[in-house]
């Protein structure tokens, strides 16, 4: 990836907190958030109208999945990782 932002320091990266810069007018972004930012990043990708491919578990019963499906075009569910 060209322009990413990484939480460690990465002289590459364009920032170190994705949710301190604007996401607006800035194509199709990819996040993969923690699970305790899903709620903040879908209020993002919402007051920003930004395009993003989202990648977060199922997780029923979560108070963001009903947003989330609101929010979602399209989706790819992937098969359960093997612990």
């Amino acid at each position: 990836m060209q322009r990413f932002v990484s939480r460690e320091f990465d002289e590459k990266a364009v920032d170190q907190d994705a949710l301190t810069i604007s996401w607006r007018k800035r194509g199709l972004l990819y996040a993969f958030p923690p699970m305790a930012l899903i709620s903040t990043v879908l209020e993002k990708i919402q007051r920003e109208e930004a395009e993003v491919i989202l990648v977060v578990p199922t997780k029923r019963g979560a108070k963001w999945m009903t947003k989330l499906k609101e929010m979602t075009i399209d989706e790819m569910i992937l098969g359960r990782a093997i612990a």
